[in-house]
């Protein structure tokens, strides 16, 4: 049983470690309204010169082009990215949550089954230096899986200590500013976190 669990460690992390609205431009025919029911046809003046240049704006830069996924944990400020995790030749996509170093939350949509799980979005939350593996959409630990009537079942969290998370060079990154959520960092209340040991004795 533990060379199993050992095997579905390895395929929750080999991901990460190692790892205007448009507005109607067009000119309108209808005359200037100054007031209510007060209309004022457009003089000469009121027309465009000919030979006067359009004015358009300066496009707005983009504060998260081209930083790589620790200068961007360095920014520390919320912030949400679309990644495409790349490891090798295995891709996947995922949602990143970030505030700072010490917040991070990561949301991987694969599927993940096998005789012990079936999990379709693997999450990830880093707090402090201490990090937990769950899934979010499926099971972990499945109660009608290899491990059925077996407490380890109602270990919905597996707590680690770890000081941040790597993700490889390859992955790509397409961020935004993001309005702060205290609850993308907290387990939910009621969810059985088991540390790796508690895990292991449970197994046996």
């Amino acid at each position: 049983m533990k060379t199993i669990y050992i095997v579905l460690v390895v395929l929750c992390t080999s991901i990460l470690f190692g790892c205007t609205q448009s507005t109607d431009t067009s000119e309108s025919n209808n005359p200037v309204v100054n007031g209510p029911g007060e209309e004022v046809e457009q003089t000469d003046e009121m027309q465009p010169s000919e030979n006067e240049e359009p004015i358009v704006p300066e496009p707005v830069a983009n504060e998260f082009a081209g930083k790589s996924y620790g200068e961007l944990l360095e920014m520390e400020k919320p912030i949400y990215c679309d990644v495409v995790l790349k490891q090798n030749s295995h891709i996947a996509d995922a949602d990143f949550y970030i505030n700072g170093p010490n917040e991070i939350r990561v949301d991987i949509h694969e599927d993940l089954k096998s005789e012990i799980a079936d999990c379709h979005t693997m999450t990830y939350i880093l707090v402090d230096s201490a990090s937990y593996i769950g899934c979010t959409d499926g099971c972990m630990y499945c109660e009608d899986g290899y491990y059925a009537g077996n407490e380890v079942t109602e270990c919905l969290w597996d707590r680690r200590e770890i000081s941040s998370f790597d993700v490889s060079p390859e992955s790509e990154f397409t961020c935004s500013n993001w309005e702060y959520d205290q609850s993308k960092f907290t387990i939910p209340s009621g969810e059985r976190v088991c540390t790796q040991e508690e895990i292991q004795e449970l197994i046996h």
